[in-house]
């Protein structure tokens, strides 16, 4: 009869895992990531990898696709904007969720993590530069609104600068303000001089 028939559901492999790998862009750090976690698991798994462009709508759709088919679901959530993802995350079972490169407060339970201290870095790099950076009468730190970048990064830098008397701001852009002689901008991940 038309449209009646047989289809293959598996194929037979042998794959321990069934993984919903979620990463929010492309980059080199996030190709040294992906690469590290399918070599580690090599044959053992099968991996349905996603790219959602920091956008929780697309985040929001791949992860509720299927989700049950997945004995693992392992996510980096950086999002452009500020949205609570935290609920989201906290419907996957404990078992099946593994966070990486950063740590959600609202998450519960006990899940999987490999996470990223960004306070303590940025804090730890600006004081290992502390002699060079009394040169400058003021730090400034460039950290745009509606990122993906942690507010940690930010909680750090103005943690250092009141820890050790640094006068300091934070801006969105460079078109915040003007920047004259002697001025040390941070953007965050990297650092521009201007002398």
């Amino acid at each position: 009869m038309p449209g009646k028939g047989y289809f293959v559901q598996h194929t037979g492999l042998r794959q321990q895992f069934k993984i919903l790998l979620l990463f929010n862009k492309l980059s080199e750090h996030k190709k040294i990531i992906y690469d590290a976690f399918a070599g580690k698991l090599g044959d053992a798994a099968s991996i349905d990898f996603y790219i959602y462009n920091s956008d929780f709508g697309l985040f929001k759709k791949l992860l509720q696709r299927n989700l049950s088919e997945y004995t693992h679901v392992v996510i980096l959530p950086h999002f452009r904007e500020r949205v609570e993802v935290e609920e989201l995350l906290n419907d996957i079972p404990r078992e099946k969720l593994l966070l990486l490169d950063k740590k959600l407060k609202g998450v519960t339970g006990a899940y999987g993590a490999v996470y990223e201290n960004f306070r303590e870095n940025i804090y730890e790099s600006l004081e290992a530069l502390r002699e060079r950076l009394e040169h400058y009468q003021a730090l400034t730190l460039i950290f745009p609104e509606n990122t993906y970048y942690p507010d940690e990064i930010r909680d750090g830098f103005q943690q250092f600068c009141q820890d050790y008397a640094f006068p300091s701001r934070v801006v969105p852009d460079l078109a915040a303000g003007a920047y004259g002689p002697g001025r040390c901008i941070s953007t965050c991940g990297k650092a521009t001089w201007w002398s």
